[in-house]
């Protein structure tokens, strides 16, 4: 992230009332008639308690900045620092977290359309839903676009996940069960695909432990009467989990 010292002319600055609580926003534009039009123009948004009754309560600082701009490629970043959301009409969120992407726009169309779109993100996070805490640590993904078409696609991803969570069966909760990650589980995609990692699941009536194997398949050690012991041991691919 670049220094904080204050930029010489073009500075923006001002406070917007959310619901509740409030957004504090500071930059610097080279051209006040052409703003975000000019390498290395730049905004920081830092959210204080802000809540919207429609959207849930945000807090951190989110920072962006134009890295390259002309009639064939525009470069642009942005970064999120120390963010955390809340909904609880949802109960999903991103409970605290940094991401950094980098986007480059390139080969517009006659309409000014993006023909090309190159897109990396790397970053820690911390995702809840239904109160199934999902860390995300290490990400890095690529994604190259054409035209709407994927043209080459790789990510690595580092996760784990912890808590009590509903178990769905056919699209419908059928249950409760406790997830616990003894390793997490790291995925690296490039045409190929790799994946390790290791949980423990808790249900009313017994437990199992999962573990990811390289080829891509699942080991299901599977004790269905809770006495401590695995009965049962079949590898499964994930598509059938």
């Amino acid at each position: 992230m670049p220094s904080r010292s204050t930029a010489v002319g073009g500075e923006v600055s001002s406070s917007e009332n959310c619901d509740s609580g409030y957004i504090s926003v500071s930059g610097y534009v080279a051209d006040d008639y052409y703003p975000f039009e000019t390498a290395g123009d730049y905004a920081y948004a830092t959210f204080n308690n802000c809540y919207f009754t429609d959207f849930g309560t945000y807090n951190g600082e989110l920072y962006f900045r134009l890295d390259s701009y002309s009639d064939s490629l525009i470069e642009l970043s942005m970064e999120l620092t120390d963010f955390s959301f809340e909904d609880d009409l949802y109960n999903f969120g991103l409970q605290s977290g940094n991401l950094f992407t980098q986007t480059a726009l390139s080969h517009f169309d006659d309409y000014g359309d993006p023909g090309i779109i190159n897109s990396t993100a790397t970053g820690d996070l911390s995702v809840m839903e239904d109160g199934l805490t999902h860390t995300l640590a290490h990400n890095d993904f690529l994604t190259i676009y054409e035209d709407g078409v994927t043209l080459s696609e790789a990510f690595y991803a580092r996760y784990s996940a912890y808590g009590l969570t509903s178990y769905m069966l056919n699209g419908q909760g059928i249950g409760a069960i406790d997830i616990n990650t003894l390793i997490p589980f790291e995925e690296g995609y490039d045409y190929n695909y790799t994946i390790q990692g290791q949980a423990e699941i808790y249900g009313i009536l017994g437990q199992m432990l999962m573990t990811a194997n390289p080829d891509g398949t699942i080991t299901l050690d599977i004790d269905s009467d809770d006495d401590g012991f695995y009965e049962t041991t079949k590898t499964v691919n994930w598509e059938d989990l």
